[in-house]
């Protein structure tokens, strides 16, 4: 196994043109898909440049569905993050038990996560390149999924802290806490829903390199 890996590791160095030497995984992920060659200014310095010849990822959807969808995303991730504050900053006990808190701590994770790809989504470019795709659409899946398990087991765990200690608890405003966690679970569940169901079409880039071009993969 080691001895095969060593393989794969020098047969991608070797592909790497003198001078530009071996990266890192998170670089080939970042620069997936795009082209390098060294270049000679009139100077006589040497530069790397790079060209995307990777496949472009666009929706298929009209402008005016993409900016419906932008915002709607955008709503969604508003309210179920000021929602979840509210009922997480009640005083109530369950709020104030430990297996609660994981669950909330696991909703903040993934409303962080899931900012980040929202961030992404909003600003990337209508073509994007393989890492904005991942960085935009794949980071914002990943990231309102995670919310959505961990709203809805901080449901679950309130309902349980209900039932062990019912004669101390003020019910109501447990079952409110519970409801809410499962309303913000809806909501960035159906961002999950919508984005995953979006078709994605990729199209060639077109751009042309040098022969001796070396592609990130």
């Amino acid at each position: 196994m080691r001895l095969r890996i060593m393989e794969r590791i020098r047969k991608r160095y070797n592909r790497i043109p003198p001078g530009m030497g071996y990266h890192s995984a998170a670089y080939h992920r970042h620069f997936e898909g795009w082209s390098e060659y060294k270049e000679q200014n009139s100077s006589g310095k040497v530069r790397i440049r790079r060209v995307y010849t990777g496949a472009w990822y666009r929706q298929d959807l009209s402008d005016r569905r993409r900016i419906f969808y932008k915002l709607l995303f955008s709503a969604l991730f508003v309210f179920a993050a000021v929602l979840f504050i509210f009922y997480a900053a009640q005083y109530v006990g369950s709020n104030q038990s430990w297996y609660v808190a994981m669950t909330q701590a696991g909703g903040i994770v993934g409303l962080v996560w899931m900012g980040i790809g929202l961030f992404n989504y909003l600003t990337v470019k209508k073509n994007m390149t393989i890492a904005e795709y991942r960085s935009s659409s794949g980071t914002l899946r990943i990231g309102s999924m995670i919310a959505a398990i961990s709203f809805t087991a901080a449901m679950l765990m309130t309902l349980l802290f209900v039932l062990l200690q019912h004669t101390e608890v003020m019910v109501g405003r447990e079952v409110m806490c519970a409801a809410g966690y499962l309303i913000c679970g809806v909501a960035v569940f159906t961002v999950n829903r919508i984005e995953r169901k979006i078709r994605y079409i990729e199209t060639p880039s077109g751009n042309e390199v040098p022969r001796e071009a070396v592609i990130v993969d």
